[in-house]
Parts: C-alpha cells; sequence; structure tokens
C-alpha cells in the first residue's frame, strides 16, 4: 500500500513540475495600465484541446440570421485564447501562428452562401480584415429593420391607391411566413 501511495504522490509531483514549465513558458505582457502587475495571456494553440474542439464543434455556420448568435459565440473563443481585443480591434497585431489558427476557424464557421460574401484574397490571410468584412456586410443593423418597414408600409399605401384592400390578418400572416427561420418562434 505504501507502493501505491508513493507512486500516486509522485505522480501529483510530477504533474505539478509539468504545470510549472508549461505556466514559465507562456508568454508575459505587461498590462499597459499598471507597470508592476504581470498578465499571462495564453497563445490560441496553448488552450486545452478538448475545451478548444468542444467550443469550436459549437459554434454553428454563419448565416445572416444568426449573425449575433454566431458572433457572441466565436468572440468567447478568442477571450478563451486571449485574443478577442487583438481580434476585433486589430491592436496589438496578432502573431502569425493565432493569425493562422483565427482564420481556420472562422473560414469552417463560414456557410458557403456567406462565404461568397465576405471571403476574397484580400483578406484570406488576415483574420483582423476577415473579421471587418463579416462584420461590415451581415451585422445587423436597426437601420435595415427600419427600412424594411418603410417600404412594406409604402407598398401596402400603393395597394390601397390603386384599390387593393387586404385584411390586416393576411398582411400579418404574409410577413410572418417571410420571417427568417431563425424566428421561427414567432410565427
Amino acid at each position: 500500500s505504501q507502493l501505491g501511495l508513493r507512486t500516486t504522490q509522485d505522480q501529483q509531483n510530477s504533474r505539478l513540475t509539468l504545470s510549472r514549465k508549461v505556466l514559465s513558458k507562456r508568454p508575459l505582457i505587461r498590462n499597459p495600465l499598471s507597470k508592476s502587475k504581470q498578465i499571462t495571456r495564453f497563445k490560441m494553440d496553448e488552450i486545452n484541446a478538448t475545451i478548444l474542439k468542444t467550443t469550436i464543434e459549437e459554434i454553428p455556420g454563419l448565416t445572416e440570421e444568426n449573425y449575433l448568435s454566431w458572433c457572441t459565440r466565436i468572440s468567447v473563443l478568442f477571450k478563451l485564447g486571449g485574443v478577442k481585443d487583438q481580434s476585433t480591434n486589430g491592436k496589438p497585431a496578432l502573431e502569425e501562428s493565432n493569425n493562422t489558427i483565427l482564420c481556420a476557424i472562422i473560414i469552417a464557421k463560414l456557410l458557403a452562401t456567406t462565404h461568397n460574401n465576405v471571403f476574397n484574397s484580400a483578406n484570406e490571410d488576415d483574420a483582423i480584415k476577415l473579421w471587418k468584412a463579416i462584420s461590415n456586410n451581415i451585422s445587423f443593423e436597426a437601420s435595415k429593420l427600419e427600412k424594411f418597414i418603410t417600404e412594406v408600409q409604402a407598398s401596402l399605401l400603393k395597394m390601397q391607391d390603386v384599390g387593393i384592400c387586404m385584411d390586416n390578418d393576411i398582411i400579418t400572416y404574409d410577413l410572418l411566413r417571410r420571417l427568417p427561420e431563425s424566428l421561427d418562434n414567432i410565427k
């Protein structure tokens, strides 16, 4: 029984030593607000493989309907890797290995229709440019919704001007039918 206890203690000691070695090799970046404090930043390739795999698998393919959910999940992944500010703001610049990993993850999570709208030769190797292209092309804007409502109201007025009158129930049904799949819960 002493041999079993000793083996367990030896295993714990070697794990502790290994953990210390790994932590000592992680890059330290000084917090610009406090010169005396140091913050450990994890590189994307140092994330636990199981956590990384699970997190990536849970991110849906990007569509216009699920942009907000997709953006939240991919941001959590970037935060997990310690590169959220770098990937969204571009400052400080991403290391080449982190840039490559982020590009691969983002591109893997683009559906074909979205891929064609945001991916090009100018941003294929730059995660920050790719992120900006996605944000600019797909992000939800309240003005788009307001524009749609205004167009529907204008169309209804034109229909009334030429003598076409529809019940509000029929108009509502038609509008609800045209909503994206992500809003099925209100249909």
